[in-house]
């Protein structure tokens, strides 16, 4: 791989690790002019772990470094794996992760064998894209959220007081199910696009 390759394939990395330490340092940062001994923080690292400010920052340096390894999972993935034209999205789907067309037969060879590298490569491409999405929407609505607090507006305060576990862990399940959910779709686009070029 020549100079000019290298760092084209480089540029991405550099730009997500950017965008991650920017959204992370914001959010650190709000999170400190709220609670500057980290004794409102409903973060659970802080309140379950009971990490310091230097725990809480060692900690966000290895997710942010994790993200880039879900990133290097998606961005490695098969580029249009499914060569079968026409498929709606559910077979789309059934074929992107095993292979194969969706059939009755097919149905049983799919649960009932161990995991080849066709499907390993696609999780992984699919849990990558999960995570780098899920990880930059949770930072924008922590940033959010702490604006709110700062701001102290009350419906808000009063709001997430009575509701924080069912409403953290809502926020949290609907943004990996759209993640999810906008993974399919734009692999799909991208097979219909190249189906429709052909």
């Amino acid at each position: 791989m020549n100079v000019t390759k290298m760092n084209q394939a480089l540029w991405p990395y550099l730009l997500l690790f950017l965008a991650l330490v920017v959204l992370r340092a914001i959010d650190l940062y709000i999170t400190y002019k709220i609670t500057p001994d980290l004794s409102f923080e409903w973060n659970p690292l802080v309140t379950q772990m009971q990490l310091s400010w230097t725990g809480l920052l060692v900690t966000q340096l290895i997710l942010v470094l994790l993200a880039l390894l879900a990133y290097q999972r998606y961005a490695g993935r098969v580029r249009n794996p499914v060569d079968v034209p026409g498929l709606g999205l559910r077979r789309f789907v059934f074929y992107y992760f095993n292979g194969f067309d969706a059939s009755w037969a097919n149905w049983s060879k799919a649960v009932f064998r161990l995991p080849n590298r066709h499907y390993l490569k696609a999780n992984g491409a699919f849990i990558g894209f999960v995570i780098i999405c899920s990880y930059i929407a949770v930072s924008i609505f922590a940033i959010v959220h702490n604006l709110f607090i700062l701001d102290g507006t009350s419906s808000y305060l009063d709001f997430v007081a009575e509701n924080s576990h069912v409403y953290f862990l809502s926020v949290f399940v609907s943004i990996v199910l759209i993640s999810a959910n906008l993974f399919f779709l734009t692999e799909f686009n991208t097979y219909r696009r190249s189906d429709v070029r052909e």
